[in-house]
C-alpha cells in the first residue's frame, strides 16, 4: 500500500507524536508498504537532514511558546501535487491542526479513506489557554476541545487511540465511530542490554 502519514511534528522534534509517527513509518516500511510523511518545514536554524526523500515538508510558522512547534496552513498546492503523485491508498493523520486539516481535505479531494490517531488528551492541557486559571475559560476550552475531538473522531474512516483511558474519554465526548485501541510502538532494541553505554 501507499500510505501517507500526516503530522504537524516529526523528527528532529522530541515529543511523543513525532516519535510515534517515525516508529510507525519504519514498521510500515518493514512490512513492504510505501510511506510518505507529510509534516512542517524545519526551523531556519536546523541542520537536521531527513533520513530519506519520503518526507515532504510544508511551510509553517514557528510557535515559540509551544516548544518550537510549527503551525502550517490548512492547504498546500505543493503538498497536494506531491500527494497526488504519490497516489496514496490511505491518509493517516496524527494531528488535529494545520497538517491534519490538510490531510482531511486531501482525503476528500482524492476520495480515499482517512485514518486518524488521537494521540493527545487535549483537555488535560486546557489550563494553558485559561489566563490566570479562570475556571470559566478553562471549562469553555474543554467544551471546545470535546467538540473538535468529536468532529474528528466521527468523520474519519478509522479512529485509533493509544489507550483505553483515551477511548473512554472520547466515548464521553459522544463519539459514535468505532474506536481501535492500539498502543504506541516501542523500539525495544534501544533498551537492549547489548546497547548499554557503560560510561
Amino acid at each position: 500500500m501507499n500510505i501517507a502519514l500526516l503530522s504537524d511534528t516529526y523528527l528532529p522534534d522530541i515529543n511523543g507524536v513525532a516519535t510515534s509517527t517515525h516508529i510507525l513509518k519504519n514498521e510500515l516500511k518493514k512490512h513492504g508498504h510505501h510511506v510518505l510523511v507529510v509534516t512542517t518545514i524545519l526551523p531556519n536554524d536546523s541542520d537536521y537532514i531527513d533520513e530519506d526523500d519520503m518526507v515532504l515538508r510544508l511551510p509553517g510558522l514557528d510557535l515559540k511558546k509551544l516548544y518550537g512547534y510549527r503551525a502550517s496552513n490548512i492547504y498546500s498546492f505543493k503538498g497536494m501535487k506531491e500527494l497526488k503523485e504519490f497516489e496514496p491508498d490511505i491518509i493517516h493523520i496524527q494531528t488535529e491542526f494545520g497538517i491534519g486539516i490538510f490531510g482531511k481535505i486531501a482525503g476528500e479531494i482524492l476520495n480515499i479513506p482517512v485514518c486518524y490517531t488521537y494521540h493527545t488528551m487535549w483537555a488535560d492541557y486546557s489550563h494553558y489557554i485559561a489566563p490566570g486559571n479562570i475556571k470559566a475559560v478553562d471549562h469553555a476550552a474543554k467544551k471546545i476541545i470535546e467538540k473538535i475531538s468529536k468532529i474528528y473522531g466521527d468523520s474519519c474512516s478509522e479512529l485509533i487511540v493509544p489507550s483505553q483511558k483515551t477511548a473512554d474519554a472520547l466515548r464521553e465526548y459522544g463519539i459514535s465511530n468505532s474506536i481501535n485501541v492500539i498502543g504506541t510502538g516501542l523500539q525495544l532494541d534501544k533498551f537492549s542490554v547489548k546497547n548499554k553505554n557503560q560510561k
